[in-house]
């Protein structure tokens, strides 16, 4: 027996891949960055001072149960992009959303070169960056993109990341107060 009986098996999991390289990816940040900023907070404020001004007391106060709450957010909102996108069988948001991802793995790397050392992410950045391409090679070829097409939906994924990002680190934050409260018994 073939292992996948049809073509449409395998485009099916390599959709529902995403999600699954999503959580494994996060699941690196969410176990690394708090430690990771803790041990290199004197290099972040040497290499990036203004933005390490901002970002640093943000991190100060979230919790890794804050940070995990906003990444179980992200992975619903994957999760349920992929399965509408092929309920519907209307891949557009999630080639924007695949495509942000994507390039947040490169973000990742380039993170790692410029600080010179291993940064939450990096590693599962490294190893699913090529399956990530292969994927996108696939259905850029399957759905005709174009450079220009491919330029709006990763625009428009980045929009709507952005847009979520910011408001799930608020969220983030405000539970980490709550829990911090709570654990208090306050």
């Amino acid at each position: 027996m073939e292992p996948f009986q049809s073509t449409v098996d395998f485009q099916r999991m390599l959709f529902w891949s995403f999600p699954f390289l999503f959580m494994i990816h996060d699941f690196e940040e969410i176990l690394f960055v708090k430690a990771w900023i803790t041990r290199n907070r004197d290099v972040i404020k040497q290499r990036i001072p203004k933005l390490a001004d901002r970002l640093l007391p943000h991190f100060d106060r979230l919790s890794t149960q804050g940070f995990a709450l906003a990444v179980a957010e992200e992975f619903l909102l994957v999760s349920l992009t992929t399965l509408l996108s092929l309920v519907t069988n209307q891949f557009h948001l999630w080639y924007s959303l695949f495509l942000a991802f994507t390039v947040h793995l490169l973000m990742h790397i380039g993170q790692g070169l410029f600080f010179r050392r291993y940064v939450p992410g990096m590693v599962t950045s490294l190893l699913f960056l090529p399956v990530c391409l292969y994927i996108l090679y696939l259905g850029f070829n399957r759905m005709s993109f174009t450079l220009p097409i491919a330029g709006v939906y990763l625009l428009a994924g980045f929009l709507l990341l952005a847009v979520n990002l910011l408001l799930i680190h608020k969220m983030a934050a405000s539970f980490s107060d709550w829990l911090n409260r709570f654990e208090k018994g306050k």
